[in-house]
């Protein structure tokens, strides 16, 4: 997925999601600073590829860090301004972010929960890949869902969701009767 713009330090190189995170040297330098020095092979250019390879290349452990360091990356796209910036729970309390991703053409769905406390610090993440068509309502459920059996898992308490399926939150704060309105 092209982000319409070019990476700041690669002048000539088309920005995308697998550039942004992974594939710019300047990325793949502060990768090397956080313990993986080889993270993916450089033929590799698609965000699916890329959570395949690492899932067959990468000790668990080593896959739950990469997937919660690459959700936390921050890059530049000039086009598009966020409504809301990332605010941290009260103290004491954590904040399960979840997100979910479909991708064109192909027969699965990507869900992903991180977890972080108060002064933004990761404290566990997981992906997971479900094979098949699902609705984007239904992804988004699923995948928090998955973030909230995480926490479970950890076990954390004291939590606060975040998700940017606003008719999902919305429906589980049941501020709506039928989400798919």
């Amino acid at each position: 997925m092209a982000l319409d713009t070019c990476c700041d330090w690669c002048k000539n190189q088309e920005e995308d999601i697998c550039h942004a995170l992974w594939l710019c040297p300047k990325v793949q330098n502060v990768w090397k600073k956080l313990g993986f020095s080889k993270l993916i092979p450089p033929d590799v250019h698609k965000a699916a590829d890329v959570l395949w390879w690492l899932l067959d290349h990468l000790p668990k452990d080593d896959l739950i860090r990469v997937m919660g360091l690459s959700w936390l990356q921050v890059f530049k796209i000039p086009a598009i301004q966020p409504f809301f910036t990332w605010q941290p729970p009260p103290k004491g309390y954590f904040l399960i972010n979840t997100d979910a991703s479909l991708e064109y053409g192909q027969a699965s769905c990507g869900l992903s929960a991180v977890i972080r406390d108060s002064d933004n610090f990761l404290v566990v993440a997981e992906v997971e890949l479900i094979l098949g068509c699902l609705s984007v309502l239904l992804v988004e459920a699923a995948a928090i869902l998955l973030g909230v059996k995480l926490a479970l898992r950890w076990p954390i308490s004291n939590a606060q969701v975040g998700s940017d399926s606003q008719s999902i939150v919305k429906a589980l704060k049941g501020d709506v009767t039928n989400p798919t309105n």
